[in-house]
């Protein structure tokens, strides 16, 4: 074996050892934006949906995300009356909040 070769067995070895190494995850880019696991867009639908994607996706080795509340309609839109807009972003917030 090669010293690089041992080298990085060393380091990954290391790595796995504190829980570290990353692992791949497979998805599928359906577009430009959306990936795909087990036949439903990861974080859309039910707020229990998205709970259990962003629990997978911790479990994944993720460590934060960010919920970009100006994608839901009744919070981005110019048309909707700020109140409502800021009820309805403090519901999803509410909702998606670490239990």
């Amino acid at each position: 074996m090669s010293s690089l070769d041992a080298f990085a067995s060393e380091k990954l070895a290391g790595l796995r050892q504190r829980s570290l190494l990353r692992t791949l995850v497979e998805t599928t880019r359906t577009d430009d934006i959306w990936a795909v696991r087990d036949g439903r867009r990861l974080l859309s639908g039910s707020y229990a949906q998205i709970r259990e994607d962003a629990a997978w996706l911790g479990e994944q080795g993720v460590t934060e995300l960010f919920y970009d509340l100006n994608w839901d309609p009744q919070v981005g839109n110019p048309s909707v009356a700020p109140e409502a807009a800021a009820e309805r972003a403090g519901e999803i917030l509410a909702e998606l909040a670490p239990r």
